[in-house]
This record gives C-alpha cells, structure tokens and sequence, in this order.
C-alpha cells in the first residue's frame, strides 16, 4: 500500500473567515493498493494519527497553525467518515487499485494562528 504525502498549498485565514469554513481548494489523494489473489474483498479505513478537531476533520500535529485541521473527502466530494470502514468497489481481484480521496483545510476554532499545518493519518487496508 502506498500513502502519499500531500500539499495543501499556502492560504491565508481570510479564506476561511469562521468556524466551518471549508473554502480551500481540494487536493487529490490518491491511495494505491496491490490485492494479491484469492481476494473476494477490500476494506480500507483511514484513522487520523492525532485526532480529529470536529467530527471527521483530522487534528494538526502541534508544530505550528492553530485553529484548522484537514478534511477527507470522496472522490464525489462527499465527507469521508475518519475511521469507519468502506468496502472498495468496484473490485475484480487480483491487481493494482487506486483509491481515489481529496483533501482540504477546514477551520475548527475561533483563533488561528498562522505556521505549518500538518498532520498524519493511518491508513489501514483489510483483505478477505
């Protein structure tokens, strides 16, 4: 499985004014997975390493902004729920997948601080 890193790019706190802004651009986050054979069927889940700030927006590492945090969403665009469990589809067996997310800041708290905005998330990948 392979988790890329990804940029989010450089945004000022005026793009998000207040608490639930979601106005950054999304950013494509592509997730490969290699399904050996005799695999009837995926799973993924994607936990976030520190947290979440508000429900489904992943908490930022702690070595710089404040008051923002990361959403996932579909390839659709829709909020992917942190931690629960999704079934690939569609899905042959055997072969090389691609999971396609989208990512994007989100502002969680009344008062920001500018600097780096990080975080990590865990992404866990069962075959059955």
């Amino acid at each position: 499985m392979s988790a890329p890193t990804i940029n989010l790019g450089t945004h000022k706190s005026t793009e998000m004014a207040a608490v639930g802004d979601v106005t950054t651009p999304a950013v494509a986050v592509p997730i490969s997975l290699a399904c050996p054979a005799g695999i009837a069927t995926v799973q993924y889940r994607i936990d976030p390493s520190y947290g979440t700030v508000a429900t489904n927006v992943a908490k930022l590492d702690g070595s710089g902004a404040t008051g923002y945090g990361v959403q996932l969403l579909t390839s659709g665009g829709s909020v992917l729920n942190l931690g629960t469990n999704y079934t690939m589809s569609p899905f042959s067996g055997a072969g090389n997948y691609t999971i396609n997310l989208q990512a994007r800041y989100y502002r969680s708290g009344t008062t920001v601080t500018p600097g780096a905005a990080n975080t990590t998330m865990t992404v866990t990948a069962t075959f059955q």
